[in-house]
């Protein structure tokens, strides 16, 4: 897993919108103060992090296991809905309910 700082959110949308597979969103800018974006392009995971109190990162995963992990706990931090597709994943289970 690697972690890039970037200034602006504008790098994190182009890396948004240019992205194969959207996995869901943790979080809300608008009633919140961070948003988790969590994607796919080609072979290669995204985390983006939006924030209006601390720095903004991209964060690289090794594979979709690894990013997994994260969102598991972003969602639980930021809060948010879980796109159906992870929700009926067995190994997606929150730890308190596996």
């Amino acid at each position: 897993m690697n972690k890039l700082e970037v200034n602006s959110w504008e790098i994190l949308d182009i890396i948004k919108d240019n992205s194969e597979k959207f996995y869901g969103q943790a979080g809300d800018l608008d009633n919140g103060d961070a948003l988790a974006v969590f994607c796919r392009i080609a072979d290669d995971y995204f985390e983006l992090f939006y924030s209006d109190i601390v720095a903004n990162y991209i964060t690289h995963f090794d594979n979709e296991k690894e990013m997994r992990a994260i969102m598991k706990k972003r969602f639980k931090e930021l809060g948010g809905e879980l796109p159906e597709e992870i929700v009926l994943d067995k190994s997606f289970l929150p730890d308190e309910e596996e």
